[in-house]
């Protein structure tokens, strides 16, 4: 508990302390009639070291109080709405202390920023009534309408109370997997003896991505076309890219090619593991912590073995040795496959250029005119396209990123390592 400012009245010295210094406390209420300017009966506490001194306010407000010395003393009461004060009680007495009620106030917040995507600063405003004084510290606590500002549920930021306005910035973030519908309201939080709340009167929500149907991407990666041709169907899930590829094979392969087939996702799943797309206007950076899809976006493979008619490549199988081929060999349509494959990589090799993946080895191979796929790769970055290791970076998912971004306006994003 605590009190506003306390006013005083000179008194006069007294002789001895004997009789101990006599002073007259009034609580009152400055905006009401003179009548009702009494708060009741009123809890008072006046401390000076190991010595406490109480009384109880009158009706009227009053409490006659004798101190046994002079000197510092602290005053306390029990009614909310009041600040800390300290008296300096010289060896006086006769006074009278006037302490008006710091009324309660009236806290009115709305978020300028209505909706935002995960990541962008939202604005939220207040004003407090009766003005605190300049400087004065609060909290906003941020929270799942319908939920309360507790634990896990809420976000909280330290603000600043100036001129009785509050102007508060979030890098707003999602607090649940549903925030595509979630509703955040924020509680402004006065601290003190006695803290006062007020929630906003509106409500923050988050825009979301759109999605887009599975559509047929087939044609040259770059212009104009150096032999690598994409051919594959893509579309943007509500927390994905996501590519599917059909596979018709001319005749049953062996169980170690089927394997290998089997094997293509795994591979390119594998290789976006570490990786995801992100809002490049996220105010958290690449090290955003964010649990949802709000501003990430992640990557999947699904390849799948139809019948002849329905696919996007039709694969004949041949002996390794047969007709002098000892290794596989793509065009945007048809590949021709070695059986048994040199290992369990190979196929996804192939897959790679059906996704626009250039040959990473030298001096053989389709190269990358852009040079983003360099031939050989530096040290260390031996990878699929280069028929090394199954390593992936994130230059072989450039194209993934480049539909996302197709379909996402002027809300670019960008590759992010884990």
């Amino acid at each position: 508990m605590g009190f506003a400012a306390i006013h005083t009245v000179d008194m006069d010295t007294l002789p001895t302390l004997v009789l101990g210094i006599k002073i007259v406390i009034r609580v009152t209420n400055p905006d009401a009639p003179a009548a009702q300017a009494g708060l009741g009966s009123s809890l008072i506490s006046l401390t000076q070291g190991s010595t406490v001194i109480n009384a109880t306010t009158q009706i009227n407000g009053t409490a006659n109080v004798t101190l046994p010395s002079a000197g510092v003393w602290s005053l306390h009461a029990e009614h909310p709405g009041f600040l800390p004060n300290t008296l300096d009680i010289s060896a006086k007495g006769g006074a009278t202390f006037v302490i008006p009620l710091d009324q309660p106030r009236v806290i009115v917040g709305q978020w300028v920023d209505t909706q935002v995507f995960c990541g962008d600063v939202a604005k939220m405003t207040a004003t407090v009534t009766p003005a605190p004084a300049d400087g004065t510290s609060a909290t906003v606590a941020i929270f799942v309408d319908g939920g309360s500002p507790v634990q896990d549920r809420a976000f909280l930021i330290a603000v600043t109370i100036s001129g009785g306005k509050i102007n508060g910035e979030w890098p707003a973030k999602t607090a649940t997997a549903a925030w595509r519908t979630d509703s955040l309201r924020f509680r402004v939080i006065l601290l003190g003896a006695t803290s006062q709340t007020s929630d906003s009167t509106n409500v923050l929500t988050f825009k979301g991505r759109q999605t887009v149907a599975a559509r047929l991407l087939h044609g040259p990666i770059v212009t104009p076309s150096v032999g690598v041709m994409e051919n594959h169907d893509a579309s943007l899930n509500a927390d994905r890219v996501h590519y599917q590829l059909r596979i018709a094979e001319a005749a049953t392969p062996s169980a170690a090619a089927q394997a290998a087939v089997a094997n293509i996702q795994n591979v390119w799943n594998d290789g976006f593991k570490n990786k995801f797309f992100h809002r490049v206007g996220c105010g958290r950076g690449d090290a955003c912590d964010c649990a949802h899809d709000c501003c990430k976006v992640s990557w999947t493979l699904d390849v799948s073995v139809v019948p002849t008619g329905q696919q996007h490549i039709l694969v004949t199988f041949h002996p390794s040795g047969d007709a002098g081929l000892f290794l596989s060999g793509t065009s945007d349509t048809t590949g021709t496959w070695a059986d048994p494959p040199q290992d369990t990589k190979e196929y996804a090799h192939e897959v790679g250029h059906l996704l626009g993946q250039f040959d990473e080895y030298s001096p053989a191979g389709v190269h990358d005119p852009t040079g983003v796929q360099p031939n050989p790769p530096p040290a260390g970055e031996e990878n699929l396209m280069s028929g090394a290791s199954t390593n992936l970076f994130a230059r072989h998912y450039r194209w993934a990123l480049r539909f996302l971004n197709s379909n996402t306006g002027s809300d670019a994003y960008k590759t992010v390592q884990r």
